[in-house]
């Protein structure tokens, strides 16, 4: 049985005791952010190769309102996905969750598909239907992607219940693993959306979410704050 390991989300405290530390509107943009996540979609990375497009992936998924971000990484070591890319990917990062999968594909994917998962897997292959033209609405989905190496595995596409590519017309014919998953999740959304969105947060789900999001905002208040501190030591000596 594959074992998949969740790094802390840091929700240990009642945000309503410290909400001084944040103003009226930051508070209110983050539970909006929560109310609009979506409800039972998994982007899933197989064998993630190079772990600054999984931070490119995770920015895109925090701006489609994307809260779950799972990968294995069977031919390499474990990394926190949190430390890793540019600045601007790792402050996205920060308010997504992570899901790390031990194990192999099969593994991971047949305890996703007994827990009700669609597999949706991104393809090249001429025969797999366009984009635009195939159902992507289903209540618990993962959209699968592969490494920018080997892309998914044979044994994820004999596993995958549905396959889906991006048409293209000019001479290159693939796209960067992290923006072929930003164009992928946009037509999942878009898809939600025309039919009323019926799979965004619960009002409890997206309660236990801003708690969550609140409490990482107090953490990095105090990091920074000791950071200033620190500078202001070094100047001092």
């Amino acid at each position: 049985m594959a074992h998949k390991k969740h790094l802390p989300d840091h929700a240990d405290t009642n945000y309503l005791e410290e909400q001084d530390a944040l103003t009226d509107t930051r508070l209110e943009r983050i539970q909006d952010v929560a109310r609009k996540r979506q409800r039972g979609l998994i982007v899933l990375m197989e064998n993630v190769f190079n772990p600054y497009n999984l931070a490119a992936i995770a920015r895109t998924c925090d701006a489609m309102g994307i809260q779950e971000l799972a990968f294995t990484s069977e031919d390499g070591e474990p990394f926190n996905p949190e430390e890793t890319g540019a600045l601007a990917s790792r402050s996205a990062a920060k308010w997504m969750t992570y899901t790390y999968h031990e194990g192999h594909t099969a593994e991971v994917l047949t305890q996703l598909k007994e827990e009700g998962y669609f597999i949706l897997a991104t393809s090249a292959e001429a025969t797999a239907p366009n984009l635009g033209e195939s159902n992507l609405v289903h209540p618990k989905m993962v959209l699968l992607v592969g490494n920018e190496r080997r892309g998914i595995s044979p044994t994820a596409i004999a596993l995958a219940d549905g396959m889906v590519k991006i048409p293209m017309v000019g001479m290159v014919q693939s796209l960067n693993v992290s923006v072929a998953t930003a164009i992928i999740l946009y037509e999942i959304v878009r898809q939600r959306q025309n039919i009323g969105n019926p799979y965004r947060y619960t009002p409890e789900e997206a309660t236990a979410l801003t708690e969550t999001f609140v409490q990482r905002h107090l953490e990095d208040k105090e990091k920074d704050k000791q950071k200033g501190k620190k500078k202001t030591k070094r100047y001092e000596t």
